[in-house]
């Protein structure tokens, strides 16, 4: 369906006048837009806010400048949405640009009262939530990231899990280590759901939860808690926030996090310091 999708674009493009060069551009966006997100047609109604936050969720692989452009070229794709009917508005257009500032980006991070109000809240919760809420708090990884978990991937043994990266960026997979709260909701979650299955998160047909579905899930997750404005993004940087804070040294967080290397993990996540004297397998703040 994606094809077809691509291919509908790139003759609208052409009927705007658009040169090689520029459609070849969009091309690449709109391949990064769906390696990112794993959306399928029915995911494609999203708003401001969660642009925002892919916007934000970038700024550990792309430039600031990069990612602006890419926005506008993400509005671009969402205006022909707009006018083939596929969507009803169009979340990217006038969205406001990224700065090369980082204070106001760091400063947007989950409160240790927000993470407690999560956790306290999520025992009212069906285990497949209950799951994604540890997953994030426990290994941090990119919300896409947990759409593309397989059953296989999971390690029970040794409670680690692999971390499948991008289309575009397979050099951030990586094993992750979870503790045994989050291994007994693994369990749980694959017997609830079957064995048989593919993937780890999916609904009850079986069929693979894109990022959308994820995010939606999260969102559901923080109003029960009444949690307000917490993406899960902003979960992966308390998660990173909180290994330096205990010490844990910059390359083992940047291991963690599947950051390509350890200068994102510098320049979005922490105030590096020289008095690292302790390495940790794994954040666990339960």
């Amino acid at each position: 369906m994606m094809k077809e999708l691509l291919n509908e674009y790139v003759e609208y493009l052409k009927c705007l006048g658009k040169s090689k060069e520029t459609i070849r551009s969009y091309k690449t966006a709109f391949n990064r837009f769906f390696n990112d997100t794993n959306f399928s047609m029915e995911d494609l109604e999203v708003t401001k806010s969660w642009c925002l936050d892919y916007a934000n969720s970038l700024r550990e692989e792309i430039s600031v400048p990069t990612i602006n452009k890419h926005m506008k070229q993400m509005s671009s794709f969402y205006q022909f949405l707009m006018v083939k009917g596929y969507v009803k508005s169009n979340p990217f257009y006038q969205l406001p640009s990224l700065s090369n500032s980082d204070s106001l980006y760091k400063d947007k991070v989950m409160s240790d009262q927000q993470a407690k109000a999560i956790i306290k809240a999520s025992d009212s919760f069906p285990i497949r939530e209950k799951c994604l809420i540890y997953l994030l708090m426990n290994i941090a990884p990119r919300i896409g990231e947990v759409s593309r978990i397989r059953v296989k991937d999971i390690d029970l043994d040794n409670n680690k899990i692999w971390i499948r990266g991008k289309g575009h960026n397979d050099n951030v997979s990586r094993y992750s280590n979870f503790n045994d709260k989050t291994k007994d909701l693994l369990i749980k979650l694959m017997v609830e759901y079957g064995l048989d299955r593919e993937y780890l998160f999916v609904n009850y047909k079986g069929e693979q939860l894109s990022e959308q579905s994820l995010r939606k899930m999260w969102y559901e997750v923080c109003e029960v808690a009444n949690v307000e404005n917490v993406t899960p993004h902003q979960v992966r940087h308390f998660v990173g926030s909180s290994l330096v804070e205990k010490g844990i040294e910059l390359k083992k967080v940047s291991q963690i996090l599947g950051h390509t290397g350890i200068k994102t993990t510098e320049m979005y996540y922490v105030k590096p310091k020289d008095n690292f004297n302790e390495t940790l397998d794994v954040i666990d703040i339960f």
